[in-house]
């Protein structure tokens, strides 16, 4: 899979390691040569030194060969025009925009087919939500969730516990076969948010 980061700050950094440790061929995106030195000679990735809403820097990147473009720069603006001009030069690409602005929540949602997005990521919205949910369920040694429709409120979120006869409430709380407190098991279970 090819795989295009339009920036390399933390964010694109931490997505350049990732990806490239799995395997998948990725092209960098940024303005800064430093960076995309460090980042190259680092992680073995391509890079292009440039704008990343430029047709030019895009194409140069590979764009019309990619399989999916994730524009992770500091401004929501140049990310939502990146995954624009990106999709307009190839149709079957997907893109993902981060996008941390609470105030384009809804008209990015609306707007996402004319935007040409996959979908958008807000880093610090999923970090509350992850916190609130550990909080909520302390106990649990993983909590997977998975969106139904997007935007959405309904979402189907599995759990796991481990539970003993005398466990912590949390046992409880997951829904499910009356196994919940054998001792000793890990239980899985749905729930509807």
């Amino acid at each position: 899979m090819n795989i295009i980061i339009a920036g390399d700050g933390k964010v694109g950094s931490a997505l350049t390691r990732q990806l490239s440790s799995e395997g998948y061929d990725i092209t960098v995106i940024d303005t800064n040569p430093q960076v995309l030195e460090a980042s190259t000679i680092r992680y073995d990735v391509m890079s292009v030194q440039g704008n990343c809403i430029s047709m030019d820097t895009l194409l140069s990147a590979g764009v019309k060969d990619a399989d999916l473009l994730i524009a992770a720069t500091s401004a929501d603006e140049v990310n939502l025009l990146c995954c624009t001009v990106a999709h307009a030069i190839n149709p079957k690409l997907h893109t993902i925009a981060r996008v941390r602005n609470p105030e384009y929540d809804e008209q990015v949602f609306k707007m996402r087919d004319t935007f040409g997005l996959s979908m958008t990521i807000n880093p610090e919205r999923r970090a509350a939500t992850e916190i609130e949910r550990l909080l909520k369920f302390p106990g649990f040694l993983r909590r997977d969730v998975f969106d139904r429709d997007r935007g959405a409120e309904d979402r189907q979120e599995q759990q796991a516990a481990e539970c003993e006869a005398d466990g912590p409430a949390q046992c409880d709380q997951v829904p499910g076969p009356d196994l919940r407190r054998s001792p000793g098991r890990t239980v899985h279970g749905p729930q509807l948010r």
